[in-house]
């Protein structure tokens, strides 16, 4: 039996009576995972909803089975939750649930759910209605996600230079996001200072914030090594870098950011900060992830456009000269 006090930290539960939580505390399974464990494999049967106390699990759905590449659907976190189309069908699993890390889930057995349902119609549909409304934040969010990439997409067939082209995108990101007063960033690699320029940047970026970045700056190398985004709900608390390297970053309490990988190594970051916590959702990290991954190609051609330009200055210049 799971602590009744577990289940009213998990926002699902929150609006749930004292003794429809008991009734389901007694069914809910408290289960681990370690980093890289398959929490359910694409295609099993579904008999469950599992809600995350801790850690995170991404969502992915194999889009060739020949090569086993695969498409990530999402990255959760703790207070989320998956799975949920086991209370309503019993069909195979249209995805797999990966443990990214060290993982702690509540699983609610669809019969658990039935039963509650059945003993307490009033509390089942509370619930259920609580799991609607997060889907239905999640669609608006895809939909968000649709419309920032199809914008993108248009703006990566003009052909323009690095500054315009990092600003267009870091504009339209923005844009996607509801949420008011919050600053964006594009650092671009710089192979003559071996440093990440501040290119362009969108709101009220902190002045402290302004300039270069190096390359060893431990975000950005951070992601670079992982190839993932980074996201803080809470900047300064946040336990998985020192005080110091929050210092570095000054001025954002919220924090996301996401590196655009190129051929050779990351050619730049995008990166989003607010001054107040809990902010950003795994919705953003998506949606940024999403366009970070489409337009590292056309950073390169760009930057590849500039250097033939440069040289074609230069050949001017010298035949000029003789």
């Amino acid at each position: 039996m799971v602590d009744v006090d577990r289940l009213k930290a998990l926002p699902a539960f929150a609006s749930l009576p004292e003794e429809a939580l008991k009734r389901l505390a007694s069914g809910v399974v408290e289960e681990e995972f370690a980093p890289g464990a398959v929490v359910f494999a694409e295609g099993k049967g579904g008999d469950a909803v599992y809600f995350i106390l801790k850690g995170d699990v991404l969502i992915r759905k194999t889009i060739d089975k020949a090569t086993e590449a695969y498409k990530v659907i999402a990255l959760l976190s703790k207070g989320e939750f998956f799975g949920e189309m086991a209370l309503l069908e019993s069909l195979p699993r249209s995805a797999a649930a990966i443990a990214q890390n060290a993982v702690t889930l509540l699983k609610l057995p669809t019969t658990e759910f039935n039963r509650l349902l059945e003993s307490d119609p009033s509390s089942a549909l509370r619930l259920f209605k609580g799991l609607v409304t997060t889907i239905s934040g999640r669609l608006r969010q895809t939909t968000r996600e649709m419309v920032a990439v199809f914008e993108v997409g248009r703006t990566l067939v003009q052909g323009l230079d690095v500054k315009p082209l990092a600003s267009r995108v870091l504009m339209l990101l923005k844009n996607s996001f509801e949420e008011e007063d919050l600053f964006g960033a594009f650092f671009y690699w710089n192979e003559f200072t071996a440093e990440y320029d501040l290119t362009a940047f969108e709101g009220h970026w902190p002045e402290e914030l302004q300039g270069s970045r190096a390359k060893d700056d431990v975000i950005f190398r951070t992601m670079a090594i992982k190839r993932e985004c980074l996201l803080s709900r809470d900047w300064s608390k946040d336990d998985r870098f020192s005080d110091n390297i929050h210092g570095s970053w000054k001025g954002c309490v919220s924090f996301l950011a996401a590196p655009v990988v190129g051929m050779k190594g990351p050619v730049g970051f995008i990166v989003f900060g607010h001054d107040k916590p809990d902010v950003f959702t795994s919705g953003h990290r998506q949606v940024v992830a999403g366009v970070s991954n489409l337009i590292a190609p056309a950073f390169e051609n760009a930057a590849w456009r500039q250097e033939m330009e440069s040289r074609r200055r230069l050949d001017r210049a010298r035949t000029v000269s003789f």
